[in-house]
């Protein structure tokens, strides 16, 4: 289902990138599911993707000639079992041995490090908490300058999905405030 949730996703990302043209590969999704944001002026489209079709002929080697990062990335083995070795693990385990194996003068102006708050400002043992409302004036304070911080610093937001999916932030906690930032149809409920 494509919940409240992945349309603030994709309300941030039109509202941050007005030209963007997002294409949604799914076989569940009506074609038409998103006329509302075309009707708004907004590119957004659904295909319903033919697998065997779209992947035929496509090795990797379209992105090893200007991403070799990414061809890495797409060598390393998938394990549908465990999420974090296939998303954050991955790349920070990908850039680990990019920097130490080879040439790595070479290799430094290919990656440019980040800290990990940069995409994962919470973690996953703290984003719970972060779902309630403040109770106390220290903790709205908190959230408050925690809230400007990510704003200011953050390039994406993680909200755990896998431990948050069932929750719905209350109004004023940080999670609503951030899932609700670069709403476009605020209106909609979570």
């Amino acid at each position: 289902m494509f919940t409240a949730r992945y349309q603030r996703g994709l309300e941030s990302v039109l509202n941050c990138h007005r030209d963007a043209c997002v294409v949604v590969f799914s076989e569940t999704i009506e074609l038409n599911f998103f006329s509302g944001f075309v009707k708004d002026g907004f590119k957004v489209a659904v295909v319903m993707p033919n697998l065997d079709e779209l992947l035929l002929g496509t090795p990797t080697h379209v992105f090893a000639s200007f991403c070799p990062f990414v061809m890495e990335c797409l060598k390393e083995s998938y394990d549908y079992t465990q999420l974090r070795w296939n998303g954050a693990d991955l790349l920070t385990r990908i850039a680990s041995n990019f920097s130490v194996n080879g040439n790595l003068s070479g290799r430094k102006r290919e990656i440019k490090f980040q800290p990990s708050f940069v995409f994962f400002p919470i973690g996953h043992n703290n984003i719970t908490r972060y779902f309630l409302a403040p109770a106390m004036e220290t903790e709205k304070a908190e959230q408050d300058m925690l809230f400007k911080t990510i704003v200011k610093e953050a390039v994406t937001f993680h909200f755990w999905n896998g431990l948050t999916s069932a929750m719905v932030p209350e109004a004023g906690s940080l999670a609503h405030r951030l899932i609700n930032y670069n709403c476009l149809r605020c209106s909609d409920t979570l």
